[in-house]
């Protein structure tokens, strides 16, 4: 969650200024560094991840649900940073350099684009799969969700999943409706990443 919080000063709006930015990443930038030292988290160091679409914090009974299956959603690919916002960065034009990087998001572009994005962003980090799902109802942002998901699956080969739901308005369904689905999709990706550890410890031995 700390990838998207990294990132949330570009997709919101302040009328206050933009000064005490600064003080604020690096205190949290401090924490971060801290508890990646000490190994801690929502579960233990190398456990299975999930990149997801939707915000984790936003739905946190979701999250919680994974979390408590022993699935961390560690990244959020909707707000966190590609590399190319990085070239954009100059710190004379602040405001030009942020409605460019705004533009590198995958919310801020074509479906295709956003597809290159997301490929880039997933591949950065080591990952057992990626959820989707949340957006399905809403026409701007999930309408060609499943065009997407079968793009970049095609291209990174790193196994998807869809899970259904609503992101603006949980009235519609509870826990108890997802949480064998949930279930499910977290047996399935901590089979993945047991496979993907012994192939990795395999290579190894292989080199050795």
């Amino acid at each position: 969650h700390d990838l998207v919080l990294f990132n949330t000063p570009f997709h919101v709006a302040f009328n206050s200024g933009y000064s005490y930015f600064s003080e604020a990443a690096d205190i949290l930038i401090d924490e971060v560094q801290k508890r990646i030292a000490k190994g801690e988290g929502p579960l233990p160091k190398n456990s299975p991840r999930l990149a997801c679409q939707f915000i984790p914090f936003c739905v946190p009974w979701i999250n919680k649900a994974f979390v408590d299956n022993g699935v961390n959603l560690g990244i959020n690919t909707f707000f966190a940073e590609p590399s190319t916002q990085k070239k954009y960065f100059n710190p004379s034009k602040i405001y030009r350099s942020l409605a460019q990087q705004w533009f590198c998001n995958p919310s801020a572009v074509s479906m295709q684009n956003e597809a290159d994005i997301i490929c880039d962003i997933i591949t950065k980090y080591p990952l057992d799969g990626v959820l989707y799902g949340f957006f399905t109802f809403d026409r701007w942002i999930g309408a060609l969700n499943k065009t997407l998901v079968r793009i970049v699956e095609e291209r990174t080969k790193i196994p998807h999943y869809y899970l259904e739901g609503d992101f603006w308005s949980d009235e519609k369904y509870t826990l108890e409706d997802k949480i064998d689905q949930i279930k499910g999709i977290a047996y399935s990706v901590k089979i993945n990443h047991l496979v993907s550890g012994l192939n990795n410890a395999e290579k190894k031995d292989t080199k050795q």
